[in-house]
């Protein structure tokens, strides 16, 4: 995204501050439906003159054509780049070896051959990098850095209990407080309006949140299609499933009690950075 337009074309869209957007400071964000809902989770780089917005790869003419809606005569362009590559970088030692700033979410770093920022959701995401496609293979021959397959990143990623994407962040039906995206550094409380606003101020301040999504996990095989139960009551649906660790939404009310999904017990783990409502 370029354009003279572009910061007051996204402020009024996005659930995020994007005047906190910099050079040295990427951003995530949201872009909901006029109701409140999840449209999609987005984040946001500035490189030179431009602004990156990393989204869904399938979904991004969807993207375009819904942003496009919305210029009118906003003096902002709008392009597809599908040359550049995004990785996921994880563990002890990551913020350090790319000079980040452990204190900053966000803090990024621009070289010739990547940038890479500290992944603004959670600390212990580590990092995220963008690599143009023809220096990708070059990935492969840094210091420390073993590749794996998505899975392993989708499983280290459930055991912290942060959804992404629209598998686990369902269109145009997500809550964005019920999947932690306040928690997460997706909201800006303090910025003027955007795209529903009104209505996720309101789930907020009048406390109408009765289901959050967990990070859960299983002792046995699992169909996602089944309900989570407690007893007889329904009290939980699966986002997703990796191996024995998984996302689900379940009910507040039932947290203290003996959860199954078929013949399998489904134990939810509350992560230190969630915070629930006072009982």
């Amino acid at each position: 995204m370029a354009g003279p337009d572009r910061f007051v074309f996204l402020q009024g869209l996005l659930t995020n501050d994007v005047s906190r957007l910099t050079s040295d400071t990427s951003l995530y964000s949201l872009l909901l439906t006029p109701q409140g809902k999840h449209f999609f989770d987005l984040f946001l780089v500035a490189v030179g003159d431009e602004w990156w917005v990393e989204g869904d790869r399938y979904r991004l003419e969807e993207l375009k054509k819904k942003l496009s809606l919305y210029k009118l005569r906003s003096n902002v362009s709008l392009d597809i780049d599908l040359d550049q590559h995004i990785f996921s970088l994880w563990g002890a030692d990551v913020v350090a070896a790319f000079d980040l700033n452990d204190r900053i979410p966000g803090h990024t770093q621009h070289t010739p051959l990547w940038h890479v920022y500290r992944d603004p959701r959670h600390p212990a995401l580590g990092a995220r990098m963008i690599v143009a496609a023809d220096h990708v293979a070059g990935l492969s021959h840094c210091e420390g850095l073993t590749m794996v397959e998505a899975d392993e990143y989708r499983y280290y990623r459930y055991g912290l209990g942060v959804p992404e994407s629209d598998a686990e962040l369902l269109v145009d039906k997500s809550i964005p407080l019920e999947n932690g995206m306040d928690e997460l550094n997706a909201i800006d409380w303090q910025k003027g309006c955007y795209m529903g606003q009104e209505l996720t101020s309101r789930t907020r301040y009048r406390g109408l949140v009765r289901k959050r999504l967990f990070p859960v996990t299983v002792n046995a095989t699992v169909n996602v299609e089944t309900k989570i139960v407690a007893g007889e009551n329904e009290v939980g649906t699966w986002r997703s499933l990796c191996r024995e660790r998984g996302l689900a939404l379940i009910r507040l009310e039932a947290l203290d009690k003996e959860l199954t999904c078929g013949s399998a017990k489904v134990t939810v783990v509350q992560p230190n950075w969630m915070v629930l409502p006072e009982a």
